[in-house]
C-alpha cells in the first residue's frame, strides 16, 4: 500500500487438506484472528485475549439476509458496498497483473487422489509451504520453491481499470 502496510493473501485450490479460510490481521496492538465458523480470538500485545463469536450465524445466509433487509429498506445499504470493498478488489486485482499469467506447477510436484467425482490434484507439500508462507510472511517464491515464480510490485495507486489482456503498470 501507499502507506506501507502489507496485505498477504495465501490461497490454493490444491491442498491435501481442505478446510475454510481463517483470516488474520495483524495490527500494531495485536493480532485477530477469525474463521468460517464465527469463531474469532484476538491476542493484545499486552498480553490479553478476548474470545468470541457470532452466535452460530451462518455467513452465506446473512449475506441473503442484509440484501432483503436492504431491498425491505429496514437497512440504508449493505455493509459491503462499492465503496468499502473497494481496496480488496484493488489489491485481487494488482495480485493478477502482477502474476501476469498462470504459470503450470511441473507434473513431478503434482498428485492426483481420489476417484471419479472426487478425484482433485494435490500439490506436494502445499499446505506445509503455505503454513510456512504465512508465518514469515512471505511469498512462495521468497521461500526458494522451485516452481514458485517472482512477479514485479505492481502500481495500483489510481487504478482505474482491469483488463486481463493488457499489461499492468510495473514499479522499476
Amino acid at each position: 500500500t501507499t502507506t506501507g502496510t502489507r496485505l498477504y493473501f495465501y490461497v490454493t485450490h490444491s491442498p491435501r487438506l481442505q478446510f475454510d479460510p481463517v483470516m488474520e490481521v495483524v495490527g500494531t496492538k495485536g493480532t485477530a484472528t477469525w474463521n468460517y465458523k464465527g469463531e474469532c480470538e484476538i491476542h493484545t500485545l499486552d498480553g490479553q485475549t478476548l474470545s468470541f463469536n457470532n452466535g452460530r450465524v451462518d455467513p452465506w445466509l446473512e449475506v441473503m439476509r442484509v440484501a432483503a433487509r436492504v431491498q425491505r429498506k429496514e437497512l440504508a445499504q449493505p455493509y459491503s458496498t462499492l465503496a468499502n470493498s473497494r481496496s480488496f478488489v484493488v489489491a485481487i486485482n494488482g495480485a493478477y497483473d502482477s502474476a501476469r499469467y498462470i504459470r503450470p506447477i511441473p507434473e513431478k510436484y503434482v498428485q492426483t487422489i481420489s476417484t471419479g467425482p472426487e478425484e482433485r490434484a494435490v500439490i506436494q507439500d502445499i499446505d506445509a509451504l503455505l503454513d510456512q508462507a504465512c508465518a514469515e510472511r512471505k511469498l512462495l517464491s521468497d521461500l526458494g520453491v522451485s516452481w514458485a515464480v517472482a512477479t514485479p510490485r505492481i502500481d495500483v495507486q489510481d487504478y482505474k481499470e482491469f483488463n486481463p489482456f493488457c499489461q499492468p503498470r510495473v514499479f522499476e
